[in-house]
């Protein structure tokens, strides 16, 4: 029983959600704080996103772990727009999509922040993450 019990909110459907979805933002916790973050509120949370310094400047068996802890927890994670708008630019969409992919991401953010994008771009875009299995999020 949760304290202040008295407020009677509205208690949360069971994972895997299809409303009431809760997407929240990892922006530089360690391994050690993403674990307890899971155990404490991991029932609440479906997607997590990781801003793009994360994914570009850990480590890869610290990303790993992440990623690892966020799924076990039932919590899809995801890296930020900017790594898709930086693969676009590089011309490494499909490469970036299935890297990305098999680092255990099971979404992705694709973005027009900084770039332009055609709305044939855009669904080639999303066409191309749809066949790596990701589920996406615009911005």
């Amino acid at each position: 029983m949760y304290e202040l019990d008295y407020f009677d909110v509205p208690q949360r459907t069971q994972k895997p959600r299809t409303r009431g979805l809760t997407l929240v933002r990892d922006s530089g916790i360690g391994v050690t704080d993403a674990r307890e973050a899971v155990a404490q509120y991991g029932e609440y949370m479906d997607y997590i996103k990781l801003r793009q310094f994360l994914v570009w400047y850990t480590s890869g068996e610290m990303l790993r772990e992440k990623i690892r802890i966020y799924s076990e927890g039932g919590i899809v994670p995801f890296p930020g727009g900017t790594v898709f708008e930086a693969a676009y630019l590089k011309g490494i969409v499909d490469k970036t999509f299935e890297d990305l992919r098999e680092l255990g991401f099971g979404a992705i953010e694709i973005s027009e922040n900084v770039i332009e994008m055609s709305t044939d771009e855009k669904i080639k875009a999303i066409s191309a993450a749809d066949k790596v299995g990701f589920k996406v999020f615009f911005e």
